[in-house]
């Protein structure tokens, strides 16, 4: 019984000092909020300051990822006009260069943001934003990602179709003979379109379609040929960069191979018979000099033999030896 006492006095005492040490203010140091609540008492701004600290932590972060969100969805609005637009009839150009824009002026916000990150339990403490996203990690995936997006611009020289080189603003122009091109190739997919589609309804968007239906005609030849001789000189009198843009590569080389290959059509099939016959002659003619200036040297060279000897037999500057006469003598 005196052992029951003694071990119920111990407890009373244990938990008497308990709470004396609650009293005083000491807390568990692993949780946060505690220690930022319990330290009001020794300083009431303590507390506040640092909850502002990682408010303002966790905003640069969030501007970051912001930025980058951003960038993804340009960046796949992008991807999806050009897949759209450079599948079927290549337009891509003309019709993906406002997300290009916008592809690269997000990419420039991402380079320019010079917002640091102190979050992630100090691992990117004075990393900025751009930096963070750049090098992350040896693959670079933005950077990656970005490359494959401009380089997949470039390689079909988009640049070459805008009077607006600079990726800085929605507005492009495209060049006056961009414009002009493409208004001669309407027209003259009109007269392609005459043969095919029996409604009279243009439309060059599909007119892709229809023209892989045609099959060798001697009437189109004939009815579109001025149409088609007015288009490729269009084409050549394009600037060289101009003629580089990937729009106007594409359905000049589409156009001249259904007029070519597949409907038989030549633009100069009037000149090939005179082009035989000027290549023959030229190829003939140093024949028929050589020959006719043999035929006709060998008779002046007989010719002059003749008259040669003529002469020699009828030489009035020689005498004649005299007759003698038999029958006198």
């Amino acid at each position: 019984m005196h052992r029951i006492q003694l071990a119920m006095s111990f407890l009373a005492i244990l938990l008497a000092a308990t709470i004396a040490i609650a009293d005083k203010g000491y807390d568990d140091p692993l949780d946060v909020s505690i220690m930022a609540s319990t330290k009001e008492d020794d300083d009431p701004n303590q507390g506040m300051d640092l909850l502002q600290q990682q408010n303002g932590e966790n905003q640069n972060l969030s501007l970051c990822l912001q930025r980058l969100h951003q960038y993804s969805v340009h960046h796949s609005q992008f991807i999806q006009c050009a897949l759209d637009s450079g599948s079927i009839l290549f337009r891509m150009c003309r019709n993906c260069a406002i997300y290009y824009s916008r592809l690269s002026q997000s990419y420039t916000q991402i380079m320019e943001e010079n917002t640091t990150i102190n979050q992630h339990f100090g691992l990117l403490n004075g990393l900025k934003c751009s930096q963070d996203l750049k090098y992350s990690f040896h693959v670079q995936v933005l950077l990656q990602t970005h490359k494959h997006a401009v380089g997949l611009w470039k390689s079909c020289s988009c640049n070459e179709c805008f009077l607006q080189r600079h990726h800085q603003s929605d507005e492009w122009h495209l060049h006056e003979n961009v414009t002009e091109f493409f208004l001669v190739l309407i027209e003259t997919r009109k007269c392609f379109l005459h043969f095919f589609n029996k409604t009279g309804h243009v439309n060059v968007n599909t007119s892709e379609q229809l023209l892989s239906k045609a099959q060798s005609n001697n009437s189109i030849c004939v009815q579109c040929r001025e149409a088609y001789n007015h288009l490729t000189a269009t084409y050549a009198m394009l600037t060289p960069r101009v003629a580089l843009c990937g729009d106007i590569v594409y359905m000049i080389n589409i156009t001249r191979t259904k007029w070519i290959n597949e409907w038989k059509c030549n633009a100069k099939s009037d000149d090939l018979t005179w082009l035989v016959i000027i290549s023959t002659l030229a190829f003939l003619s140093p024949v028929i000099f050589y020959g006719y200036t043999t035929i006709n040297g060998r008779k002046k060279d007989k010719a002059e033999t003749l008259n040669t000897t003529c002469a020699s037999n009828h030489n009035p500057g020689e005498k004649e030896p005299p007759v003698v006469d038999a029958v006198q003598s």
